[in-house]
C-alpha cells in the first residue's frame, strides 16, 4: 500500500522503518507532546515496539500510521494514520503526532486530510474516529478543519501516566467525505 500524497513541498508521507525509533522516541520524549496524550514511552525500545506492529500491518495488507518525514533529507517529525481498525464495523480510530519544532504550520492538518480521503477512497471504511484529551485545544483544532465533529466527553477514560483522564470523542463518516477532495483551509 502506498502512502497518501501531500501537496506540499516540505514533507511527505512515507511508512515507518525501524530507523525512525530514535527521532520518534526524541520528541516524544518531550513534555510538551506527551502532556497532552495517552502515550507512556519510558525507552526508545517502546518506541521500536510500535513501529514493528506498524511495520508488520504493512506486510498485512492494512491501512497503517504513516510517518511524516522532511522532503529534504527523509527525517521524521511526525506520524499520521490508523492504530485500530475494526473490519466487521468498518470503524477506524486514528492517532497523530508531531515534533513540536513543527507545530502551528498546517502539517498535522495536510496528514490528516490525506489519510482520510485515501482511507475513504480506497478502503470501504465507514466511520473514523479520533479520542484526543480534553485539554489538548491544537488537535481539537486539527480534527475540526478536517470535518470531524465532536460526539461528546469520555470520563476518565485513560490512565494517562498515573492519572485518569477525560476525552472527547470525533468522528467522520463516510458520507462526510463523498465528493470531496481534503478539506483543508
Amino acid at each position: 500500500m502506498q502512502p497518501p500524497r501531500l501537496d506540499r513541498a516540505d514533507v511527505r508521507l512515507r511508512p515507518l522503518r525501524s530507523h525512525d525509533a530514535e527521532s520518534w522516541f526524541a520528541y516524544l520524549s518531550d513534555p510538551r507532546v506527551t502532556e497532552l496524550t495517552s502515550y507512556d514511552i519510558r525507552h526508545v525500545s517502546d518506541v521500536s515496539s510500535m513501529i514493528a506492529g506498524y511495520v508488520a500491518a504493512y506486510e498485512d495488507g492494512q491501512f497503517p500510521r504513516w510517518a511524516i518525514a522532511r522532503q529534504s533529507d527523509d527525517m521524521l517529525i511526525g506520524t499520521c494514520g490508523f492504530h485500530t481498525w475494526s473490519v466487521k464495523d468498518k470503524r477506524a480510530e486514528l492517532g497523530y503526532d508531531l515534533s513540536p519544532e513543527y507545530w502551528n504550520r498546517g502539517i498535522a492538518t495536510h496528514a490528516l486530510a490525506a489519510t482520510l480521503h485515501s482511507a475513504f477512497a480506497t478502503t470501504d471504511l465507514n466511520r473514523a474516529e479520533a479520542l484526543v484529551m480534553v485539554e489538548n485545544i491544537a488537535s481539537q483544532h486539527v480534527l475540526e478543519k478536517c470535518g470531524f465533529h465532536k460526539e461528546g466527553r469520555l470520563r476518565q477514560l485513560r490512565n494517562c501516566r498515573g492519572v485518569f483522564r477525560d476525552f472527547y470523542i470525533y468522528s467522520r463518516l463516510r458520507e462526510t467525505d463523498a465528493g470531496q477532495e481534503h478539506p483543508v483551509p
